[in-house]
């Protein structure tokens, strides 16, 4: 077992932490603008399922917006302008970094009413689905940030209610759901709403913290009430049932027998419609694209659902979000009155584009009343494609600038029996060497989208995800492209404009040279086997990367189209891309930089982390070096996929990165053009963990992000640099015991399968 460095510990010990955390690459932005209008936020990655709250990031007093996306678990913050009944958000992702790891679903409420936003967001197993809880509080910054809330037993951030035998268990939200955090009784702290867990029927969670006299700063809970609001979701009709008694559970159940099976997912939100005191409810269904809207008749203290509007608001413009909304309520134009929000919650084969319908409340706070403003509310301001973008650079005008070139599964559509529009969208180069800037000039670029319905011979059903890649194929000094797509095939455009001149593209050509790889080919052209001829790389789906030589001259390419037939290479390089977190696929999507004596092959991956492989000249038939598993620790989403250029002649490369939520992010690279990178892991692949409680005095969790893959080891040193302790786990996040340990400052070391390093201080009280 290596020591670790004495020095090295006492820098972490004394505080000076920031050079050990791995060295995030820095998010960049350019000027981008479409039809003569600047785009305010055009590389935030897009949107696909938002998940909105409001939140003051900064201690400023002016309410933001923090916005979770759960396609990929991604947070995203805005700044607000400050201006009242304004809508203007800037995106400022420096506050997102304090925001811990969140899945499936959150929402930022202040339990203890210190002003400050807490989180309450889904727990995972191993233990049964529920709700985490994070305590928010203000940095030195004057940056939110969060804790894990520690409640009055000793175990997770967990919430737990208490049975009439005095034990306790989880309070169940299914992933798919999206429960409420409110005071439901009026009684000044927050109570929990969720369908139970056979779906059905609405379980309400009251908070006893008040009423035992403990404080807001403490959340302790029991199950008030089996069935509140007395109505039941029926499984096959949009329509609740309503009971006819305020005392009785709808269909006649009073807290026996068994539940009427049903479907799982509905989202919830509650408010006071009516300034009675009670609140009412609007519920999303995961087989409908209504909003259904109860009416309280009852009491806060014992709800009774009165009548019901299907198509909420009916008074205005209904929502119709095929399926599953989530609807939201809060004061999203920062005027002082409670707005109504809808987002799609199911990911995928939904819309992809108007995923934020904003209602802007035109009556009072007490009495709200909403109109439609618009149903692309923030996806407005940004680069969002819809779903999917598979970036490259190519300078299609000959001017020295690199334009981008995206693919795209395309917006949703429901007149494709794909549902969707794919597309090749063009941002041309207008700014100059040192400073780029972008004009989407075209949306269609080369009639691509016609390969998406379903007349083209050469898909019948349409095809989508093209992944656009560029390179000189045909030796005659201008650049050609090379287009993946959904089915495994590729597309091909000659370039005959010849060197120095923008291009002009020849007729596109569908299934290319007849290769086919399995579904979603991600291409990429080089000289592999250094032959004077461009070679083809191509990811797919399952993640593993196909070698293509070219057979043909170096004026007119050729390749078997077998990729398990020889020349061929299938599995290049021992590798696949599938990581923990989606074991389904892969999506390998290869871009390779030639050195001239060596490669540097560098992958999108299903999950999100980029990946860099090394090893590659003279080892065609061997396994490559996974030199850095999460590149620049970027985590934009699923499917990612990246694109390299020297955007501002500064000699390194900028990284663009798509991913499936529709958008792009850019980050600067300590890449410098031409010169290989030494990859250290023990320097470049350390990776930010967390531990709680610190201090602590009997047990810790301690956190990381790693891979997932394989075994893990923890070593712990005392502030000597002493070895003191081993662990040997697995997986990303780990309760470990501590009681025997002496008081003092201590430090933990992790140490992934694939070299990933965290190192994190931690007090022994």
């Amino acid at each position: 077992m290596k020591s670790f460095p004495t020095l090295l510990l006492m820098v972490l010990l004394c505080g000076a932490t920031a050079g050990l955390a791995q060295p995030g690459f820095e998010r960049l932005s350019f000027p981008v603008s479409s039809d003569g209008t600047a785009i305010p936020n055009p590389f935030t990655g897009g949107l696909n399922n938002p998940q909105p709250s409001r939140v003051d990031l900064n201690n400023d007093g002016i309410e933001d917006l923090f916005v979770f996306d759960r396609y990929g678990n991604i947070p995203l913050t805005f700044l607000h302008s400050g201006e009242a009944g304004s809508t203007e958000y800037t995106y400022a992702p420096e506050y997102a970094a304090n925001f811990p790891p969140l899945v499936n679903w959150v929402l930022l409420r202040d339990f203890n009413g210190d002003g400050i936003q807490d989180i309450f967001s889904s727990h995972v197993p191993p233990l049964a689905f529920g709700i985490n809880v994070y305590q928010g509080y203000y940095d030195a910054d004057n940056k939110i940030a969060f804790e894990p809330f520690q409640f009055y037993w000793e175990g997770d951030n967990v919430i737990f209610y208490t049975l009439p035998n005095l034990t306790k268990t989880q309070v169940y939200v299914s992933p798919t759901d999206y429960p409420v955090l409110d005071d439901v009784d009026g009684d000044g702290d927050l109570d929990i709403l969720t369908f139970n867990i056979s779906g059905g029927y609405v379980e309400y969670f009251q908070n006893r913290t008040m009423e035992m006299g403990y404080g807001l700063d403490s959340l302790r809970f029991i199950r008030g009430d089996l069935c509140w609001g007395k109505f039941y979701e029926a499984a096959l009709s949009q329509e609740i049932v309503l009971s006819a008694n305020p005392n009785q559970c709808a269909t006649g159940f009073t807290g026996g027998g068994d539940l009427d099976t049903r479907h799982a997912g509905s989202t919830l939100v509650t408010f006071d419609a009516d300034n009675d005191g009670d609140l009412e409810i609007a519920i999303g269904d995961i087989s409908y694209p209504k909003i259904n809207y109860l009416h309280n008749g009852g009491t806060p203290q014992n709800a009774f659902m009165t009548g019901q509007d299907t198509e909420f608001p009916s008074y205005d413009v209904p929502v119709h979000i095929p399926d599953f909304p989530v609807p939201f309520y809060f004061d999203f134009d920062n005027d002082g009155k409670s707005d109504f929000l809808v987002a799609p919650n199911q990911q995928g084969g939904t819309p992809n584009y108007d995923v934020l319908w904003f209602y802007r409340n035109i009556n009072t706070a007490a009495m709200p009343e909403f109109e439609l403003v618009r149903k692309n509310a923030l996806v407005d301001g940004m680069l969002d494609f819809g779903s999917g973008s598979n970036p490259a650079f190519v300078d299609i005008n000959a001017d020295g600038l690199m334009d981008i070139l995206v693919g795209t599964d395309g917006y949703y559509n429901t007149d494709f029996s794909s549902n969707f529009d794919p597309r090749l969208i063009l941002l041309q180069n207008t700014g100059t060497a040192t400073e780029p800037a972008f004009e989407l000039v075209d949306d269609d670029f080369l009639g691509m989208s016609q390969f998406g319905n379903e007349s083209p011979p050469a898909f019948p059903l349409g095809t989508w995800n093209f992944a656009p890649t560029a390179g000189d194929m045909d030796n005659d000094g201008d650049i050609d492209l090379v287009i993946g797509e959904q089915e495994g095939s590729l597309f091909y455009a000659e370039n005959l404009a010849g060197p120095g001149n923008p291009a002009i593209f020849a007729e596109v050509l569908p299934k290319w040279k007849g290769i086919d790889v399995g579904l979603n080919s991600y291409p990429a052209i080089a000289d592999i086997n250094r032959d004077g001829r461009p070679d083809l790389v191509i990811g797919e789906r399952n993640g593993i990367f196909n070698y293509l030589p070219n057979i043909g001259t170096a004026s007119e390419p050729d390749f078997e189209s077998d990729e398990n037939a020889a020349p061929n290479i299938p599995i290049f390089g021992k590798v696949s891309t599938e990581l923990p977190g989606d074991l389904s696929a892969g999506n390998s999507a290869p871009v390779i930089l030639d050195y001239g004596d060596s490669f540097l092959l560098v992958t999108g991956t299903q999950v999100g982390p980029v990946q860099v492989y090394t090893d590659i000249e003279n080892n065609l038939d061997g396994t490559f070096s996974l030199a850095n598993p999460n590149l620049g620790s970027t985590a934009e989403g699923k499917r990612s996929r990246v694109a390299l250029a020297d955007l501002t002649d500064d000699g390194y490369l900028e990284m663009l990165v798509g991913n499936y939520r529709g958008g792009l992010s850019i980050f600067s690279t300590p890449l410098e053009v031409g010169v290989e990178p030494s990859f250290v892991l023990d320097q470049l692949a350390i990776q930010p963990s967390r531990i709680y409680p610190n201090p602590a005095w009997d047990q810790i969790t301690l956190e990381w992000p790693g891979d997932g893959i394989g075994a893990v080891e923890v070593h712990l040193y005392n502030a000597l640099g002493q070895l003191v302790r081993n662990y040997d786990v697995s997986g990303t996040r780990w309760t470990l015991s501590v009681v025997d340990l002496h008081a003092g400052l201590y430090a933990f070391e992790i140490l992934g399968s694939k070299g990933q390093r965290a190192v994190v201080k931690w007090v022994k009280k």
